[in-house]
């Protein structure tokens, strides 16, 4: 008798097993028929396999497409719980918004800051740089050991040697500054540029967004004159019309053809680097240093190998030119390390600090959620004893948590946005790359990994306790026996949490103190009221190259009627010229070897050398630099006097320690090999860095200068801040030179601003989490203690009924915040004490280990602690004990 289909149908068995029986029904079923039509058995058989084809192939095909639809069920089934238990848990959040808007605001800090931070990071430190295989690129600086100076610019000879002996780079170029005067305007204006090699952009390895870049030979002297765009200056000059290739600008009196524009992205080495012009840098003298060399390492190339030739080839070098290269040894430095090398230190450093600020509201919200999981167990008890999965409750469980993850993420992208909005608005001075932080789809995916992550920690171990009850065991519990273990659990994070913030408060107070020491140095002169700006004399009239004697002659007409044309402006005191700034590596600067009188006399390449200045009379007096010894420069010290030269303390201490300076002679090797009486000694001023010890320094008179340069900087002292001051200052030099404009206004205020901006970074955001530690912190340990009080009313109400003092009840509840406080504060004085290490780097003339420091932040946040306890429990302790019994 044939068996039905729905039978087979709804047989059990594995779906493979369920298509067997179903094509054996219908295979059987039409041999029957054709049996009963005639057919012999064996004959119907063979016929009904032909009819139905390759059995083997159907079966697979549907047991795949049964396969296939059960998958879809279960995803209907998955997301259709998922989407019930987001519904529930937002039903939950509303039942209870204190505690969704105390968790949601708490992870919106932490996830914010982080988010914050990262981006910052992401943006300096981890997008790589706009050059093709940036990995390759190096810059190429030379270290004279002798002298101890660390980073020093190569010549363009040495450069020229070492591009023709290198083989382990592909290509080598080279660039110095250059400010380039643009005329065709009502007004003319400084642009700041490069001139390099025509190989330049071929070896960092960037193309053009329109037009070309500079191509062989085109840059040898007396060659065309031609430049290469900015986008910046492309679009704020031409308005980004693309038919600017071809056309020309009037650069220093001269005509330049435009012959391309770089993409947006090339802003290296420099934002502010507004053109490039070709030049290869030919006979020059080996001693001038002021190149900036890079590199591009060739295939197959290891940078210990290119290092090993550069210094084989710089031992030829010495050999042959010991004058210029005695003490001299190139080494290499990846340009991405070059450019973020400096930050990146404190850059790790607060992004690990933000990783504990987070951690601290993972922690206070772990503690809301462990208290809520308590309060809930009952209910999560009888859900379960009315059906609900195990698996089913902690998904539920998981859910909620996620959720307060998610949104929770969701708002700190919202902060994130708005507090790296305003850090860019500040455009902070020590951080580069700053036009590449933004908040974009990197982070926010970094966000969201956060927020995930942040969630399951916060669901994981209430859904592991609370889905596992019985509905019998709460009831007989009570809830005591999983409160006190929640209780404990609570109190350990509260210890975890006070040991990351000891950790955050120390790092700040290494910070704070250590920007102190710095803003309490004395950098040798006066900062206030003290208006600088640049002078940049390059037109054809003065020269581009080496000066001759005519052109020095003009220069120093020029600047000299300069000085006396700002003295004249009301409310100017005193005015001055320099080539190098103190407190500052800009402007020129550089170093020659000498001779000192009395001292054993040398070959020029073993002579020692020393930081050489080129100054006004006046300058001293201007910047507020004391004369000790001796006497200033003045309008006698002329190109046809005694050849006359001042020193600081460091130089003349070094020199002749305990001695008269003054008349001493002084061979200083340059262009004429010439000698120099020292006529004054003068304060010392910080150079490079306030954080670094005054270097030894000498100044010759401007008029007397072999090599007068055309960048110099104009300083002025001013009684106040003299309304229009800016504009008289550049009508002052238009009226001697209408091309010649002044540019780059600054205070020097502004400079030693610049000097300590990132410690000032560091102790402004590490005294931002510190903030933040203490209010989580405080409110981790008013919940902790709220929560307890809460327990423990009907027992507080009893003890007082029976004759405890009101004394007593706030010394053990405030004792047992008091224990837990003194735990956590040495666990995280012990890892503070090891964590600060990391941070000496970046400390001045402070310990990270400083006992002070320490000592302090364990005092404040235990008064902290104790004030977070105590308003709870005098809150407890003002209960009356019927009330106290009546709330049970």
């Amino acid at each position: 008798m044939r068996r039905s289909r729905d039978a087979v149908a709804g047989g059990g068995g594995s779906p493979a097993r369920a298509v067997a029986d179903e094509l054996a029904f219908h295979i059987e079923g039409t041999v029957d028929e054709l049996v009963a039509a005639g057919w012999t058995r064996a004959e119907a058989r063979t016929e009904a396999l032909r009819r139905f084809g390759d059995i083997d192939r159907i079966g697979a095909e549907c047991v795949r497409i049964d396969r296939q639809k059960r998958r879809r069920q279960r995803r209907r089934d998955v997301m259709r719980d998922r989407l019930q238990d987001v519904r529930h848990a937002l039903r939950a959040l509303r039942r209870n918004p204190g505690f969704a808007l105390i968790a949601l605001l708490t992870l919106a800090v932490g996830i914010g800051a982080t988010t914050a931070i990262f981006t910052v990071v992401d943006g300096v430190l981890l997008r790589p740089l706009p050059f093709a295989e940036a990995d390759r690129l190096y810059l190429i600086w030379e270290r004279n050991e002798r002298d101890g100076v660390e980073r020093d610019n190569p010549s363009p000879p040495n450069f020229h040697d070492w591009r023709a002996a290198a083989t382990k780079f592909s290509d080598m170029a080279a660039w110095s500054d250059v400010s380039m005067t643009l005329g065709g305007a009502d007004r003319p204006e400084v642009l700041s540029g490069l001139a390099a090699t025509a190989n330049v952009f071929d070896v960092l390895g960037i193309r053009p967004a329109l037009g070309r870049t500079f191509a062989p030979g085109e840059d040898a002297a007396g060659g065309a004159r031609l430049v290469v765009l900015a986008d910046a200056t492309w679009r704020r000059l031409y308005g980004g019309d693309p038919g600017v290739i071809g056309r020309t600008m009037t650069l220093e009196g001269r005509p330049y053809e435009i012959i391309g524009v770089l993409p947006p992205e090339a802003r290296l080495p420099r934002p502010d680097i507004a053109l490039w012009v070709a030049r290869e840098f030919a006979n020059e003298h080996r001693q001038t240093r002021y190149l900036t060399v890079v590199a591009r390492l060739a295939d197959g190339a290891t940078r210990g190998e290119a290092e090993q030739e550069m210094a084989s080839i710089a031992a030829v070098l010495r050999a042959q030119y010991p004058e210029a290269n005695e003490s001299f040894t190139p080494y290499l430095v990846n340009v991405q390390d070059q450019v973020v090398g400096g930050v990146r230190p404190i850059l790790l450093v607060v992004f690990a600090a933000v990783g504990f600020v987070l951690l601290l509201a993972c922690t206070n919200v772990a503690n809301l959620v462990l208290g809520r999981a308590t309060a809930r167990r009952p209910e999560i008890a009888l859900r379960a004893s009315l059906g609900a999965g195990v698996g089913r409750l902690r998904a539920q469980l998981l859910t909620e948590n996620m959720l307060l993850g998610v949104v929770g993420g969701a708002l700190g992208v919202g902060l994130a946005y708005v507090v790296v909005a305003g850090f860019l608005r500040l455009e902070p001075t020590a951080l580069p790359r700053l036009e590449d932080v933004s908040v974009d789809l990197r982070v926010l995916g970094f966000a969201l990994l956060t927020s995930l992550l942040t969630g399951l920690l916060l669901g994981a171990v209430p859904a592991l306790r609370a889905a596992g009850a019985r509905a019998g065991e709460v009831l007989r519990e009570g809830g005591g026996r999983q409160a006190g273990r929640n209780a404990f659990a609570r109190r350990g994070l509260i210890v975890m949490e006070l040991a990351l913030s000891i950790i955050l408060l120390v790092g700040a107070g290494l910070a704070i103190r250590s920007l102190m020491k710095l803003r309490a140095i004395d950098p040798g002169f006066e900062t206030e009221r003290i208006v600088l700006a640049r002078v940049s004399l390059s037109g054809p009239a003065y020269g581009s190259g080496r000066p001759t004697a005519e052109q020095n002659v003009l220069k120093v007409q020029y600047f000299d009627g300069l000085v006396e044309r700002v003295r004249t402006i009301a409310g100017v005191q005193d005015a001055a010229i320099t080539s190098t700034l103190p407190l500052t590596p800009d402007g020129t600067d550089f170093n020659l070897p000498y001779h000192a009188e009395g001292r054993p006399l040398v070959p020029e390449g073993q002579a020692p050398q020393t930081d050489y200045r080129i100054v006004s009379p006046g300058y001293f007096a201007t910047l507020g630099i004391p004369v000790i010894h001796g006497r200033d420069f003045d309008a006698f010290d002329r190109v046809d006097g005694r050849r006359v030269v001042i020193i600081n303390q460091s130089f003349a201490q070094q020199l002749w320690p305990g001695e008269n300076p003054i008349g001493r002679k002084i061979l200083i090797y340059y262009i004429n090999d010439a000698e120099w009486e020292v006529v004054g000694v003068v304060g010392d001023t910080r150079h490079r860095a306030l954080s670094m010890a005054p270097a030894a320094q000498m100044f010759v008179p401007m008029a007397q200068a072999e090599y007068l340069f055309g960048y110099m900087t104009l300083v002025v002292r001013t009684a106040g801040s003299p309304p229009g001051l800016v504009d008289r200052l550049q009508e002052a030099a238009l009226s001697l030179d209408p091309a010649e404009p002044l540019y780059e206004f600054d205070t020097m205020e502004t400079l030693l601003a610049d000097a300590t901006a990132r410690d000032r970074l560091a102790a402004a955001v590490f005294g931002l989490f510190a903030i933040l530690a203490l209010v989580l912190s405080a409110a981790g340990i008013y919940g902790v203690v709220s929560y307890q009080v809460a327990q423990r009313t009907r027992e507080i109400g009893v003890r007082m009924a029976l004759g405890a003092s009101r004394v007593r009840v706030l010394q053990e509840v405030v004792g047992e915040a008091a224990l837990l406080a003194v735990a956590g504060i040495v666990i995280g004085l012990a890892a503070g004490a090891a964590a600060t290490r990391v941070a000496s780097s970046f400390l001045h003339d402070i310990s990270a280990r400083d006992p002070l420091t320490f000592a302090a932040v364990a005092g404040l946040l235990f008064a902290i602690a104790i004030f977070a306890a105590y308003v709870p429990a005098a809150r407890a302790a003002g209960i009356a004990p019927v009330e106290a019994l009546r709330r049970e």
